[in-house]
């Protein structure tokens, strides 16, 4: 029998497609008494397989961004008030973001992100001191910019503090990697 196959199914031709339920499924006829009955990969079925591939694949970094886009959320929602409802300078603003951002970022990423699943102090202190200097030079690096940006330039502190995150998170996840949680 002459079949042609694809990437998601054997297609024989004259194959018989049937439903069971919601589930389609496809019935090839083999010969008249043989049959083979496989679940039938619809373009979505298929295409939430190889992303449900990609983020096994690639879980430290899938993780990194959603504690990190958490963190972006919790950083902005502190300097916000300060620098618009305070009337801070936005350096001061951010630095006060920082330090909360920083709490909630070691907390989550070191279990979650990294699997560091070692509470003891001796694994902590160290751990916490890289993570830290790590995050303190992204953070001073962010408060320069926008210290300038807003506070010299009277740029839009809202604005520029969005622009500074993207940055921020690409060397946050770099330092982290490599310097503090990196695999013995």
């Amino acid at each position: 029998m002459i079949f042609e196959k694809s990437s998601e199914i054997v297609c024989f031709p004259g194959a018989n497609f049937i439903h069971f339920g919601e589930t389609p499924f496809f019935l090839v006829a083999l010969s008249q008494n043989d049959a083979i009955i496989g679940e039938k990969q619809t373009g979505e079925s298929a295409m939430k397989e190889k992303l449900i591939a990609f983020v096994k694949e690639h879980i430290d970094v899938v993780t990194y961004l959603v504690f990190g886009v958490l963190t972006t959320v919790v950083n902005y929602l502190v300097y916000l008030p300060c620098l618009n409802w305070l009337h801070l300078p936005a350096s001061v603003s951010n630095c006060i973001a920082w330090v909360v951002a920083v709490v909630l970022a070691f907390v989550t990423n070191k279990p979650f992100v990294f699997q560091s699943h070692d509470w003891s102090m001796e694994v902590v202190l160290p751990e916490l001191s890289k993570f830290v200097a790590t995050r303190l030079t992204s953070g001073l690096l962010e408060t320069a910019i926008l210290f300038v940006s807003v506070d010299l330039l009277h740029g839009n502190g809202n604005i520029w503090k969005l622009i500074t995150q993207v940055l921020v998170i690409i060397i946050n996840y770099v330092g982290s990697k490599l310097l503090v949680f990196r695999k013995k």
